[in-house]
């Protein structure tokens, strides 16, 4: 009898993997990106989403009467004498400011009638909060000006290795929290109640206060009379040098200056506002749920394991920028990322060419 194949010999056939193997692959791939997160580079393109989300929640404006006075000033020495900043807080404390806080240097001694003309001033507007430590006001002010009534408010920022400042430094000592507490005690003992914020909550890109001149404020009929009545006055230096913020990468808008940063941490305080990470631990917890039903399902059906990993990748974005508005920030790209791989992985130990084991022969 003339023989025959079972199986063609020689011939490369298509066929399903294991579904042991195929499920092994696919963790293997989420593993290797996690392994990935582990190194800096990785918290760029944390950093990146992070800001891109800020830029994109941000309102463009504060909800709180703040007003910036910006010092044309291009060095401490070109600031204007204490004498000057005496008539300023005299016409601020005439007009009904609620406080007022300094973004400038007083550390240091000027001539013995600015010095007294500003001490006397101080202990009659009794709401002044003056910069110490790392900021551009370093140095802690002079005792006389502190014995006058002025509190010392730590004007220090916490910026990342990048240079943008995410992270809030308003403790109880800052310099915003001084000027809150003098703003409005009742709504800043309210928000120390619950957890701190842990990042910035920016209002908008640079220019999102309301900010005038410093001459503007002393000049008579260039503001209304009542046009600092029970707002927040910061009093700082103009210019492009300060702090970076998300916006300065996504936005292309210039430097913070410091004493927008002291105002948006002071906004946080008196609003509420607050945005703190979500545990580590849940972008495990949610692979672990999501990525064994995305292999077996697109083991199961090879088709259609594309659109399933982009439902649950979108569904993990979505989920990530749901919760950062809601104050919560959950970095998505761990997760994402570990999707995307397995399905890489998946789709290509499916197109790898398995060869069947050569046909047999049978005689008789």
């Amino acid at each position: 009898m003339r023989g025959f194949t079972i199986f063609p010999a020689g011939r490369p056939a298509a066929r399903r993997p294991p579904f042991a193997l195929a499920m092994s692959v696919g963790a293997l791939a989420a593993l290797l990106i996690w392994a990935a997160s582990l190194a800096r580079p990785w918290n760029v393109l944390e950093m990146a989403v992070f800001d891109a989300f800020t830029v994109l929640a941000a309102p463009g404006r504060s909800a709180v009467p703040v007003v910036l006075l910006a010092v044309d000033g291009a060095s401490p020495a070109a600031l204007p004498a204490r004498g000057t900043h005496a008539q300023l807080l005299e016409r601020l404390h005439a007009g009904g400011a609620a406080a007022v806080g300094f973004v400038l240097p007083f550390s240091g001694p000027s001539t013995l009638e600015d010095d007294a003309a500003f001490e006397r001033a101080i202990a009659t507007a009794s709401a002044v909060v003056l910069p110490a430590g790392r900021g551009p006001g370093a140095g802690r002010p002079l005792q006389r000006f502190v014995a006058a009534g002025a509190l010392v408010g730590d004007a220090g920022l916490q910026p990342d290795g990048d240079g943008v400042v995410r992270r809030a430094s308003a403790h109880v000592h800052s310099l915003a929290s001084r000027l809150a507490a003098l703003a409005d005690a009742r709504a800043t003992r309210e928000s120390r109640a619950v957890a701190p914020s842990e990042f910035v909550v920016y209002r908008g890109p640079p220019g999102s206060f309301d900010t005038r001149r410093y001459e503007d404020a002393l000049a008579p009929g260039r503001l209304p009379q009542d046009f600092f009545r029970g707002k927040l006055v910061l009093v700082g230096m103009a210019g492009q040098d300060g702090p970076r913020s998300p916006f300065a990468a996504w936005g292309g808008a210039h430097a913070f200056t410091a004493m927008e940063l002291h105002a948006t941490l002071a906004d946080n305080l008196l609003t509420g506002a607050r945005l703190r990470a979500v545990d580590s631990g849940w972008s495990p917890v949610v692979l672990m749920l999501g990525l064994p039903l995305l292999l077996a399902a697109g083991w199961r059906w090879p088709a259609a394991a594309g659109p399933l990993a982009l439902l649950l990748a979108g569904a993990v974005a979505g989920a990530s920028w749901l919760l950062f508005r809601r104050g919560l920030w959950w970095p998505p790209v761990f997760p994402v990322s570990a999707v995307a791989a397995s399905w890489v992985a998946l789709a290509l130990l499916a197109a790898w060419p398995v060869r069947q084991p050569r046909g047999i022969v049978s005689t008789s």
